[in-house]
C-alpha cells in the first residue's frame, strides 16, 4: 500500500506501517524522514542525524514539523559544505498588498473556501462542514484563528502571488497551500 502526502518540500510516502515526510534541511540537503503516527497524535520520528524525537498526546494534533526542526537544532542533518544551493524564495505580499487583496474576497484552498470579510471576520466551508474565525495582518503575514477547525490554533501565513494564483505558505510548518481567488463570493 502506498499513500502520497505532499508538503512544500515534496512528496511523502507510506509503506509498511511507516510514513515519511519530505524535508530539506537548513543547509539544503533533501531527505525522506520516516515516522510513525498513532491514535490521538502520538508521533515517533527517526531523524537522519541519529536523533529520535517523540511525542505522546491525546489531542489529535499531528505537528511533526516542530519536532523535526528541534531535532535538527541538536545536530545538523548534513554539513553546510555538502549542501546544494537552494532556490531563492518567492517574494511574499507586503502588508499593504494583503490589505488590498484579502478583504471581501473568497479563496479556494484545496476543498476549502475561505471568505475574508471586513473587520477581521473569517468564514470557512469545506464540503458540508463550516467554521467561523478571525483574521488579521501581522507584519507581512496573514494570521487566522478558527473557532473549532485546527484546534483553534492561530497560524500565520506568508502569501505569495504568481499572476492569478496564490500560495499560502506556512513557514513554521511544512505546508504550502495553492489557492485561487473565487469569483461570485461566499454565503456564510
Amino acid at each position: 500500500m502506498r499513500i502520497s502526502v505532499r508538503n512544500r518540500f515534496g512528496e511523502g510516502r507510506y509503506s509498511l506501517s511507516f510514513w515519511s515526510v519530505a524535508y530539506t534541511s537548513t543547509t539544503g540537503c533533501a531527505f525522506q524522514i520516516p515516522y510513525m503516527a498513532g491514535l490521538g497524535g502520538n508521533l515517533i520520528a527517526l531523524l537522519p542525524n541519529g536523533v529520535s524525537v517523540f511525542r505522546f498526546s491525546d489531542a489529535a494534533h499531528f505537528d511533526l514539523d516542530a519536532m523535526i526542526r528541534a531535532g535538527e537544532s541538536i545536530r545538523p542533518f548534513c554539513p553546510a559544505t555538502s549542501a546544494t544551493a537552494r532556490p531563492a524564495p518567492a517574494v511574499a505580499l507586503t502588508a499593504a498588498e494583503l490589505a488590498a487583496e484579502l478583504p471581501g474576497h473568497t479563496f479556494t484552498v484545496g476543498r476549502q473556501q475561505l471568505h475574508f470579510a471586513s473587520r477581521g471576520r473569517l468564514y470557512g466551508r469545506a464540503g458540508g462542514d463550516a467554521d467561523l474565525g478571525t483574521w488579521a495582518i501581522d507584519g507581512e503575514r496573514l494570521c487566522r484563528t478558527w473557532t473549532t477547525w485546527d484546534h483553534g490554533i492561530r497560524r500565520c501565513y506568508l502569501i505569495v502571488r504568481d499572476g492569478d494564483a496564490y500560495v499560502f505558505d506556512l513557514p513554521e510548518r511544512f505546508g504550502r497551500f495553492p489557492a485561487r481567488r473565487t469569483a461570485g463570493g461566499f454565503a456564510p
